[in-house]
C-alpha cells in the first residue's frame, strides 16, 4: 500500500495552520509496515520513522539500508524491555518512552558503559520521558507530579534528554484531550525551567493531532492515516 500523499499534505497544512512558526516533526509509526511502504514515504520527504518491536524493526532498519533508504531517523515509540535496553540504547535515534526509575537507572548504566569504551553504539540517542497524562491504568510512564524530577534525574544520569511524551485518553472529547496535552506542555515548560533549557513534546497521534498541535506538540507519532 503506498504512503498516502493527500493525507501527509494535510498534516503539512495543518502544522502550517496551527503550529505556526513552531518547527515540528512527523514521526510516520511505520509498526507492521514492510520497507517496501516506508520507502513510499520516503520518496516523499519522510525521514523520521517509528517502531515499537524491536526485532521487528531492526529486520527493517536492514531492509531500508538495502534499498538505499539513506538518512532515516528511526524512533523507538514502544514499551522498553529492560533485557532489551541495550539493543534499543545501541540502534535508536529518539527513545519515546523512558517510563521508571528503573528505566532511567538501566539506560543510565549503559551510556556511561559506551562513554566509557565499555561498547560500541554509534550515537547518543535523544531521550523523552514518558508521563502518564490521562491517569489510565493502562497506560505507562511517570504520573504527573513526578514527571519533572523524573527529567531532572534522567539529566543527572547522563541520559541525553530531549522532551517529555505523553499519550492522551482514547476518547472523542476534544477539550478532555486538549487539558491532558495542556498539562504536558505545562510539565515540558516547568522542566525547562528546572533544566535551564528547551525541550520538546512528543503528543499527537493519527485520532488528535490538531489537539496536540494546538497545545504545543512539536513531535507528531502518526501512523494509521500516513498508511491507510
Amino acid at each position: 500500500m503506498a504512503g498516502n500523499k493527500s493525507s501527509l499534505d494535510a498534516i503539512r497544512s495543518g502544522i502550517n495552520l496551527l503550529a505556526g512558526r513552531r518547527k515540528v516533526t512527523i514521526v510516520a509509526v511505520s509498526k507492521g509496515k514492510s520497507p517496501q511502504e516506508i520507502g513510499d514515504l520516503y520518496v516523499q520527504g519522510m525521514r523520521d520513522f517509528g517502531e515499537n518491536r524491536l526485532d521487528e524493526a531492526l529486520e527493517k532498519m536492514r531492509q531500508c539500508a538495502e534499498l538505499g533508504l539513506e538518512g532515516i531517523v528511526w524512533h523507538f515509540i514502544g514499551t522498553v524491555q529492560t533485557n532489551k535496553a541495550r539493543e534499543v540504547v545501541e540502534n535508536f535515534d529518539y527513545i519515546h518512552s523512558v517510563d521508571s526509575d528503573r528505566l532511567i537507572g538501566k539506560i543510565s548504566g549503559l551510556v556511561a558503559g559506551a562513554q566509557n569504551g565499555a561498547g560500541a553504539r554509534r550515537h547518543k540517542p535523544g531521550f523523552f520521558i514518558q508521563v502518564n497524562i490521562s491517569g489510565e491504568a493502562s497506560k505507562h510512564g511517570f504520573s504527573p507530579d513526578r514527571a519533572v524530577e523524573a527529567c531532572a534525574c534522567a539529566a543527572a544520569k547522563g541520559l541525553d534528554l530531549v522532551g517529555l511524551m505523553g499519550i492522551a485518553s482514547s476518547t472523542t472529547d476534544e477539550g478532555k484531550i486538549e487539558r491532558e496535552y495542556g498539562l504536558l506542555d505545562s510539565l515540558r515548560q516547568q522542566s525547562q525551567k528546572r533544566l535551564g533549557r528547551t525541550l520538546m513534546m512528543s503528543a499527537g497521534m493519527s485520532s488528535d493531532y490538531k489537539s496536540a498541535l494546538r497545545c504545543g506538540s512539536d513531535v507528531l507519532r502518526v501512523g494509521r492515516l500516513l498508511f491507510e
